[in-house]
């Protein structure tokens, strides 16, 4: 009985430390934004960008930070929302 109890008690311990880790949760995006788990894991425009028809270079390989990034068709303004391409 007693052989039973020390790997009882340590899967007991591996289930509380992983139910308590904290999760990956999407962030709350503002209006004409979306969620990306990776940052830069597409090409983030601004108005300025749209005014001056700069292209989007390659994106570096590898994962960032979450964000919010602007749905397609919009574009980040100087205040920091994703506006339009009309109200650049």
């Amino acid at each position: 009985m007693a052989s039973y109890f020390v790997p009882i008690c340590f899967l007991f311990v591996v289930l509380t430390i992983v139910s308590s880790a904290p999760s990956i949760e999407p962030l709350d995006c503002p209006a004409n934004e979306e969620y990306y788990y990776c940052k830069l894991f597409r090409c983030q425009r601004s108005c300025d960008d749209f005014k001056k028809q700069t292209p989007c270079l390659p994106l570096a390989p590898g994962c960032y930070v979450p964000s919010c990034e602007c749905v397609k068709g919009y574009y980040r303004n100087e205040e920091g929302k994703c506006v339009p391409e009309a109200e650049c």
